[in-house]
């Protein structure tokens, strides 16, 4: 028994292999363990880092722009009211990978509301100090501070520059 998996235009054969099928008692499952698992895998070809994607799941649209960022360590946050969200769970969303203060006159990042995009749906755009998220709902500003946020992530573990770019999703 077996399935596939499509990557890149590449059909990839998946086997199955059911130890459990002749089993009468549970003593004779047989069940594999964490190490058999990683033993029997281990042969498998890793991906190379090109072929992942930036932000997981894939938003609609990336556009790459010209010109990159230094991540902070400190950004100031500015959160519409019309989006219902709150700072400090803001602020808790991006523990980990920044400090995020509250400032409503000089704001690093600005999450503004707009009435034309779709429910859950968010723009983000960074173009060098300034970072803004457009949603229209509360749901919206969180996928894109999730997406900024994983942004912030592999800058920081890889110590790396932020590219300017602009997402729709």
């Amino acid at each position: 028994m077996g399935g596939f998996i499509v990557t890149n235009g590449n059909i990839i054969d998946v086997k199955f292999i059911n130890l459990w099928e002749n089993a009468e008692d549970i003593q004779d499952l047989n069940i594999p363990t964490a190490n058999d698992r990683f033993n029997y895998n281990y042969s498998n070809r890793l991906l190379d880092k090109s072929q992942l994607d930036l932000i997981v799941p894939t938003p609609s649209k990336i556009d790459l722009l010209e010109g990159q960022v230094d991540l902070k360590t400190k950004y100031s946050i500015n959160i519409d009211e019309s989006l219902n969200l709150d700072f400090d769970f803001a602020k808790s969303l991006m523990s980990g990978v920044a400090k995020i203060v509250l400032d409503d006159e000089q704001a690093d990042i600005k999450l503004s509301f707009v009435e034309n995009l779709a429910n859950e749906s968010y723009e983000l755009i960074v173009n060098n100090d300034n970072i803004l998220i457009i949603a229209s709902d509360r749901a919206g500003a969180l996928y894109g501070l999730q997406s900024l946020k994983q942004i912030f992530l592999v800058a920081k573990l890889e110590n790396k520059q932020i590219k300017n770019l602009k997402i729709n999703d």
